[in-house]
């Protein structure tokens, strides 16, 4: 006897009763006998799988005998779940040095690195000593959100440099599913500024050379590029000498370049008066 399933099937059973005349010997799979009956169970059958049986007997007499087997199941259908995990990640980005008073940005992208949605994401930033946000709060909360398996979602916030020196600004993102991280990134702040000083004797005589000094002293963090002084003469001054500038007179342009921090430049020049007066250099 061949057994086909037709569809998914549990619980798999055939059934048949030996009519009389008929003495059992032997089954292959083996059944449970129960006097002249002989039952099989064979389990779950998956669609288009077979079985076939078979039952060895002794007659007692000639003649046709009719075996009828019964087959019982119950249908199978299955679902499909998908059992899957939210992982979190998070990176923040800002510059590595920024100017003192000047807008720092940052970036924070969250993500879902798992293969189940990440519920109830919270994002917060906390704002270090040194960087101002503009409400004033030391803790910057997002609106929470879903984030889907394998997606991302970036966030920014722009703090001043309020303050001289290396700040690390953290932020954490954290879900009802998939815990808590964090990262940060880390800002130096320096000042760009300069100090500019002139010195020359408050009086002089007409035809007499006085020695003028220029100085230029950077005292920010970082060196200044691109410097240059314009020195405006007065009509009533020559200029005899100068070991920063050409022409003996007028509007001249000091190109000084870079200054690093803490480095002074430094600018001698003779003048002449011509005429009395009053003469600013």
């Amino acid at each position: 006897v061949d057994v086909e399933a037709l569809q998914n099937a549990g619980e798999v059973q055939v059934m048949t009763r030996l009519p009389p005349g008929l003495r059992y010997v032997k089954s292959e799979p083996p059944a449970d006998m129960q006097a002249n009956k002989l039952v099989w169970n064979l389990g779950n059958m998956s669609k288009g799988a077979k079985q076939t049986l078979k039952v060895w007997v002794v007659s007692d007499k000639e003649g046709a005998q009719l075996i009828c087997y019964t087959p019982f199941a119950l249908p199978i259908y299955c679902v499909e779940t998908m059992i899957g995990r939210a992982e979190l990640a998070i990176r923040k980005a800002g510059p590595a040095t920024a100017t003192l008073g000047s807008q720092v940005t940052y970036t924070i992208v969250v993500e879902n690195k798992g293969t189940a949605v990440a519920t109830g994401v919270t994002v917060t930033d906390q704002v270090p000593q040194g960087l101002v946000h503009d409400s004033g709060s030391k803790t910057i909360t997002f609106p929470a959100f879903d984030l889907p398996a394998k997606a991302k979602k970036e966030l920014s916030v722009s703090l001043k440099a309020a303050e001289r020196g290396r700040f690390c600004n953290v932020a954490v993102a954290a879900s009802t599913n998939a815990g808590q991280v964090q990262d940060q990134a880390c800002t130096e702040v320096k000042k760009n500024d300069f100090e500019l000083s002139l010195t020359c004797p408050k009086e002089a005589l007409v035809g007499q050379r006085a020695n003028v000094a220029l100085s230029v002293v950077n005292t920010g963090d970082a060196p200044l590029t691109n410097v240059a002084a314009t020195i405006e003469y007065p009509a009533g001054v020559q200029v005899v000498s100068s070991d920063c500038t050409q022409g003996t007179g007028g509007q001249q342009v000091w190109r000084i370049g870079t200054l690093n921090p803490g480095t002074p430049a430094t600018c001698n020049a003779v003048l002449m008066g011509q005429t009395e007066g009053t003469h600013c250099v």
